[in-house]
């Protein structure tokens, strides 16, 4: 770190702190909705806040900020501090905050602790400038936008939005569209029934909104022992899967690659693979036929009913968990809707196919609905002038995903990086990290936009 600036070695510095945090949503204490890990990560992001000089308030472990400035209309910066599971197949400890090769290494860094903490120092540039600004500026920290938004929803049922502002949270140039998404259950009892080889169990999936790295199947009863002999040519050491003999049982895993919920297509489905090679291999069970005749190893939805698109994108589907365990089973799909569809027509077209023909009882626990802002809106203009003048970029267009920002969450806010060094294609993956200069560049970024939405 010898050649960085004072000031660079400061931020890494602080983000390492808050990678070292565990800030997934856990069990809700008193002070603490989301868990300890999120509160934790709340309470030591405002105390580097206050270091830095700016007004801080936390709300009741919901939610918190950091502002400075005076005047009714206020600039929003929105983050998250909360994180997915880690999961398997890390390089580095997901939560050691390990520096190689000019990348900072951790669950969190590019999603989305990285990026506000470079937003958090572009506003300290301007505050210590001593720029005359129209508006307050305001960075708001939620603390379950991977699980739910609560945090989020409190702070606005308590603060309102903001005049103006972006989400550190998305890509660059600038995300002016998102699809809708929408978290679903299904669930079914299959009648017992006597079989030679059973299914004891099947589990996977650490988030709904994270393609699963891992599934894992408990078989036992008569014919297992013949079973495990005869695939296991096919599951050696190079193989994906993993047996292990657990006495009369035996237990077969399957390691898929994680990939975030908005493009499970990148990814490869570890619960969808493990029931694939199940079934194909003569494991007859009534729920993983159902399964693959729904679902298989798609991730458009095509024979679950609903694969549809648009001008901006086509429908994605991601399972993201799934227990069968004594005939209950049920499993969790991350949907992302295409802009100028309807969640109505979506949530119909899905019951139709799996509940009336398949028998699955369906359970919506999750929805947020679509945003779209024109190219030539003032705010769109206004930071891509920003992106353009930085980057020397003048080719690259706004454009819109499958992922969900903070930007729904408020009127007047758009996704506006990070990801100028590629560092965004790791969200949600093992060795996420984001890069020392991308760091550098986004507090550059930054400082300039909240310069002129605050002017």
């Amino acid at each position: 770190m010898e050649n960085w600036s004072i000031e660079t070695k400061e931020m890494i510095q602080d983000l390492q702190t808050l990678i070292r945090i565990r800030s997934v949503e856990g069990e809700a204490e008193p002070g603490m909705p989301f868990g300890s890990g999120p509160a934790a990560a709340l309470e030591e992001a405002l105390r580097i806040c206050d270091r830095l000089g700016f007004r801080t308030e936390n709300m009741d472990g919901y939610a918190g900020f950091a502002e400075f400035g005076e005047g009714e209309e206020v600039v929003g910066i929105l983050a998250h501090l909360d994180v997915v599971p880690e999961g398997d197949g890390w390089e580095f400890a997901p939560y050691e905050a390990h520096i190689s090769d000019g990348k900072i290494f951790g669950r969190g860094t590019i999603d989305d602790k990285g990026p506000a903490v470079a937003a958090l120092y572009g506003m300290k540039r301007v505050l210590d400038s001593g720029i005359s600004l129209n508006r307050r500026v305001r960075m708001i920290f939620g603390t379950n936008e991977e699980t739910g938004w609560g945090g989020i929803n409190y702070y606005v049922e308590k603060e309102g939005g903001v005049t103006c502002g972006f989400t550190p949270d998305g890509a660059f140039p600038l995300i002016h569209g998102e699809k809708g998404i929408m978290d679903v259950k299904f669930s079914q009892t299959f009648p017992q029934r006597e079989m030679g080889i059973e299914i004891l169990s099947l589990d996977g999936g650490n988030a709904v909104n994270m393609v699963p790295d891992a599934a894992t199947a408990i078989l036992g009863g008569d014919g297992v022992e013949a079973w495990i002999q005869a695939i296991q040519k096919e599951v050696g050491e190079d193989s994906p899967f993993k047996l292990e003999s657990q006495g009369e049982v035996w237990s077969i895993k399957r390691i898929g690659k994680s990939a975030h919920g908005s493009t499970p297509e990148v990814g490869e489905n570890a619960i969808s693979h493990l029931i694939d090679f199940l079934v194909q291999h003569g494991i007859q069970d009534p729920c993983l036929n159902s399964y693959m005749e729904l679902i298989g190893l798609e991730t458009d939805g095509d024979s679950f009913g609903c694969k549809m698109s648009d001008a901006y994108g086509a429908l994605t589907f991601n399972v993201g968990l799934l227990h069968y365990e004594k005939s209950e089973a049920s499993f969790c799909v991350n949907i992302r809707y295409p802009i100028s569809v309807s969640e109505e027509l979506v949530w119909q077209v899905m019951q139709s196919h799996a509940s009336v023909e398949k028998g699955w009882e369906a359970e919506k626990y999750s929805h947020l609905a679509p945003i779209y802002r024109e190219k030539n809106d003032p705010l769109v203009q206004t930071l891509m002038d920003v992106y353009r003048e930085v980057t020397g970029d003048v080719e690259s267009e706004p454009f819109t995903i499958g992922g969900g920002t903070y930007a729904r969450a408020m009127d007047n806010v758009v996704a506006f990086g990070p990801g100028l060094m590629g560092s965004d294609k790791l969200a949600h993956q093992p060795n996420e990290y984001i890069a020392i200069e991308e760091m550098i560049a986004l507090a550059e970024i930054y400082e300039k936009a909240i310069t002129k939405l605050a002017k």
